[in-house]
């Protein structure tokens, strides 16, 4: 692995970080997402994206990743869930929870 590439622990670490150590304590946007593709076959192609807004404090932050990897498992799986990928931003006032999904490039549907 390259020395620049960070693990996905680190990232968050650092995520956290910045936000324990900012100064102003609004609340986030948690986002759990993911895009595959698989080469062989198209009927396994997925697209998920979640967002819960959380209050800027890591143990929030911590348990939103827990309650969008839950909800994935329970719908879509265990292997699935374990995939997802999170990142962390400002919410704004337009800013709201959903839970969608797409397989091959069908509608978002919400789950």
């Amino acid at each position: 692995m390259s020395p620049h590439r960070l693990t996905f622990r680190e990232r968050l670490n650092r995520i956290l970080r910045r936000m324990i150590n900012a100064e102003e304590k609004g609340d986030v946007e948690l986002r759990g997402y993911l895009n595959y593709t698989s080469s062989d076959r198209e009927s396994r192609d997925i697209e998920i994206d979640c967002v819960i807004v959380v209050p800027n404090e890591r143990r929030e932050i911590i348990a939103g990743s827990e309650q969008i990897k839950q909800k994935v498992k329970r719908r879509l799986g265990a292997n699935l869930a374990s995939m997802l990928k999170f990142g962390v931003s400002e919410a704004n006032p337009s800013s709201d929870n959903h839970f969608l999904f797409r397989r091959h490039g069908d509608e978002l549907v919400e789950f």
